[in-house]
């Protein structure tokens, strides 16, 4: 059985970030790498890795680029809805920084169709207090890529993430939750759940905690939980 080398696949991604999406960017430059994106993401449907799974790395290779489509695809959308210029994020064609952007998030979702939708939502204020706090970002980035893959991917519906942050006295509750498809039997025991509660341990000794809950109706709520101290969380 014949398919697209899945290296060949992730080198094409590359080349169409690279070039039209690096961060300078213009209006034409991001649209033109939404179509190559979509032309892509036939290329990765038909991925082929020879051998067994087992200390393959084709294997995974094939595995990860759908995870990498779905990011390439949501930094170039919000890139292009983002009509302001700002740190790592530049548009000659909207140059310097502009103040009401503050005022806003720039969010996407699944369709029902498994198209991206990115909108420009109002962000709330956050509280004083959890402004000046500092936690581990990686941690948060990792907990959003398990909910993409292992929630929001398999159904169809699409769904929503919800990240929230809190205090309880001296603790720090950090809740990442999703709508997706809920508890699978494997809900828990990833590498990058494994990750985490290796780092907390590290950081913070028996005093953290990762718990995973059942949202209701549906989903998967992860709370991690670490001691808060003058400001400070990590």
């Amino acid at each position: 059985e014949s398919g697209t080398n899945p290296y060949l696949v992730h080198e094409d991604l590359q080349e169409i970030m690279n070039r039209y999406v690096n961060i300078v960017r213009t209006k034409e430059e991001l649209e033109t790498a939404l179509e190559k994106l979509e032309e892509i993401k036939k290329d990765e449907a038909k991925v082929k890795a020879s051998g067994t799974s087992q200390y393959n790395p084709g294997w995974h290779e094939a595995l990860s680029l759908q995870c990498l489509i779905i990011s390439a695809e949501a930094v170039t959308r919000g890139g292009l809805l983002r009509e302001e210029s700002r740190g790592a994020h530049t548009r000659i064609d909207f140059p310097g920084e502009s103040n009401e952007w503050m005022k806003y998030w720039i969010v996407s979702s699944k369709n029902n169709d498994s198209s991206m939708k990115t909108e420009k939502i109002i962000r709330p204020e956050a509280p004083k207090e959890l402004e000046e706090i500092s936690f581990p970002p990686m941690m948060l980035i990792t907990l959003v890529e398990n909910a993409i893959k292992h929630g929001l991917n398999p159904t169809a519906a699409g769904g929503r993430i919800d990240i929230f942050a809190r205090l309880h006295g001296g603790v720090l509750e950090v809740e990442v939750s999703d709508t997706g498809v809920g508890f699978q039997a494997s809900s828990g025991h990833g590498i990058g759940l494994a990750n985490i509660r290796s780092r907390l341990t590290a950081l913070y000794g028996g005093q953290a905690q990762l718990t995973l809950e059942p949202r209701t109706p549906n989903g998967v709520s992860c709370l991690i939980r670490v001691p808060y101290e003058q400001g400070l969380a990590a």
